[in-house]
């Protein structure tokens, strides 16, 4: 009996152990998605991680953090490369990614280059999503609420804020965490607004002269100041409405 408690507790100080961090994976809806999350929309763009699961290459893009777990933003796709070019304005208005196999260095307007880190991420732990309980939600009875919030704190830090976007019982639902600056404290809350319609958009903007929100997948209109949409491929566990 002593002998079999000691190999288990051999085996036991052999198994790796796993990083500090939790990972909470939630998958977008496409992979534009998560390019258009890297993107800062000033020619550069956040690094993502790839690595290998079953067959395929996920990529993942690493957001807040939530109950002490690092959102990891997630796509499986057949991509297996260090780089990918994401377009946000061209002259056909289509957004798209795409594998660069080199990084021009006389850089288009409307686009940036994407490093992906080739990572081994077994050693981070993952969180289960029904455990993540501890987040408020909010509702916003308006959706032009939701909207210019995430634009006035766009206008504060010098940036491009992003909204969640996604689908729950036949409504499409957009939302963001601690968008209201004067009610943040250490328990996070997730601020949603109903759209009235099946809203498919990649981008919310704000026109400031006529005081008007609305939707577009296209970007760059200078009379508009722009949010981006991540689209997840479905609600957030903790979502409850």
């Amino acid at each position: 009996m002593a002998k079999e408690k000691k190999q288990k507790r051999r085996a036991k100080e052999k198994k790796p152990k796993k990083g500090g961090k939790e990972l909470l994976y939630i998958e977008t809806e496409t992979i534009e998605d998560l390019a258009r999350f890297s993107s800062r929309f000033d020619s550069t763009a956040k690094e993502m991680l790839i690595y290998k699961v079953g067959g395929k290459h996920r990529i993942v893009g690493l957001a807040e953090q939530i109950e002490g777990k690092v959102i990891a933003l997630y796509k499986d796709s057949e991509i297996d490369a260090d780089t990918l070019r994401y377009v946000y304005v061209s002259e056909d208005h289509k957004e798209s990614m795409e594998v660069a196999s080199s990084i021009d260095q006389q850089r288009q307007s409307g686009s940036c280059y994407i490093n992906l880190i080739d990572m081994d991420m077994s050693k981070f732990k993952v969180a289960k999503p029904e455990g993540v309980k501890g987040i408020a939600c909010v509702r916003l009875n308006k959706l032009d609420d939701l909207v210019k919030s995430a634009i006035k704190r766009s206008v504060m830090r010098e940036s491009i804020e992003m909204l969640y976007g996604f689908t729950h019982k036949g409504k499409t639902y957009l939302g963001a965490f601690d968008i209201i600056d004067e009610l943040t404290d250490e328990k996070k809350t997730f601020y949603y607004s109903v759209a009235n319609t099946k809203l498919k958009a990649n981008f919310a903007r704000y026109k400031f002269s006529t005081n008007t929100v609305d939707f577009s997948n296209d970007f760059g209109e200078h009379s508009y100041m722009y949010v981006k949409i991540i689209n997840l491929a479905k609600p957030f566990a903790f979502f409850k409405e």
